[in-house]
């Protein structure tokens, strides 16, 4: 079975699969993955505002049902069911076309290819509360409401064993006209490549999404710059418009990012940084810039029940006012103590974040312990 599921891995393009997924075959050319992810928090909130005071709150952060699969030679597809108290949608839906390694071409609901962060799956994340916490996140394509994921069509490829990824795609965005009185359509352009010196023996990253650690499996070594566009404009309906008729701007953002995990012996130490630039965000034409870092490390032998690691981080963002010249900054500091039962496959989580935030506005920490499991 553990061979069927990667086969199936390798030609959807999946990252790497839970242990355990179920696997079913519904025809000679027709077969797939289906399982179950959940993640639960119980959390301490620190106090927000003055009077306002902190608290304990228990929460349902994540739940998963999830399909993977292929049709005939070429066709691929994957689907992630997610639901939370606030809403339960299909998070992820796509097919897709392999016609080799190189070149693949999907098309439908998912993570945009512009960020390593953006690219990485939550279940995966060496600290479960994940990337610029607290902060302006911009780790998504532009900001707006649509965040890590988007609608649209990419081709992308691995080349030369992994060595160079690339990913070009074109998405609704976060201007979208599709409702309302509806003006010139403008779509948002992504692209990012990715390069891995497997002449040094790393192994390149295969498949559409990436990790925050690969647990020991592979040495990786990667480097990655991304950009992404959408003009807003032409239209009296949608996020364009405020009231005050036409509006017109261009949102433009690039980022660089890096990532190297390797074994050495029974230690796996890692670290990932990346820079984000945004400019034109909104209306005012504000521009917004951030940075993190973030260090671990894994003892991979058991020790009680489960293998320990640690996570550090730090994270840096701000927004520019063009039209008045204020600024707001946003500081994170959060670290994880990590036990892995079964790998991320059962996994609890203990970390605390500590958000400096802009003047005016009340510093707080929280803490939250987090269980996950996945098959």
């Amino acid at each position: 079975m553990r061979k069927s599921l990667l086969a199936v891995a390798a030609l959807m393009g999946a990252s790497v699969l839970p242990a355990h997924a179920v696997s079913f075959k519904v025809a000679e050319d027709v077969s797939g993955n289906m399982g179950f992810k959940a993640q639960i928090w119980g959390q301490y909130l620190g106090e927000r505002t003055s009077g306002n005071k902190s608290a304990l709150d228990f929460s349902l952060n994540n739940v998963r049902l999830y399909a993977n699969g292929n049709v005939g030679k070429y066709m691929y597809f994957f689907s992630n069911l997610d639901f939370t108290p606030a809403s339960s949608r299909a998070t992820d839906a796509a097919i897709g076309l392999k016609f080799m390694d190189e070149l693949r071409i999907q098309a439908g609901l998912y993570r945009t290819p512009f960020s390593r962060a953006a690219l990485t799956d939550s279940y995966t994340y060496l600290i479960p509360t994940g990337y610029f916490y607290g902060g302006y996140n911009v780790a998504a394509p532009l900001p707006g409401p649509t965040t890590y994921r988007n609608a649209g069509l990419t081709v992308w490829g691995d080349i030369a064993d992994a060595m160079v990824k690339y990913y070009i795609g074109v998405f609704d965005g976060p201007y979208n006209n599709s409702t309302g009185t509806k003006g010139k359509d403008n779509l948002m352009y992504t692209v990012r490549l990715q390069f891995t010196p497997t002449m040094l023996g790393f192994k390149g990253e295969k498949g559409y999404g990436l990790r925050d650690t690969y647990l020991g499996r592979q040495n990786v070594l990667s480097f990655g710059v991304g950009y992404a566009t959408q003009k807003c404009g032409d239209t009296t309906a949608g996020a364009c418009n405020t009231g005050a008729g036409n509006l017109s701007f261009t949102t433009k953002a690039w980022t660089v990012d890096a990532k190297h995990e390797q074994k050495f012996g029974d230690f796996i130490p890692n670290v990932e940084l990346a820079y984000f630039d945004v400019k034109d965000v909104n209306t005012g034409k504000d521009d917004r810039k951030g940075y993190y870092l973030q260090v671990g490390g894994i003892y991979d032998q058991v020790v009680g029940i489960g293998k320990p690691g640690l996570a550090l981080r730090y994270d840096y963002s701000e927004e520019k006012k063009q039209l008045t010249g204020a600024k707001t900054k946003y500081k994170r500091f959060g670290g994880a103590v990590n036990y892995f039962l079964k790998g991320q496959d059962a996994l609890i989580q203990l970390a605390v974040d500590s958000v400096d935030r802009p003047t005016g506005q009340k510093d707080y920490t929280d803490v939250t312990l987090a269980f996950q499991v996945q098959f």
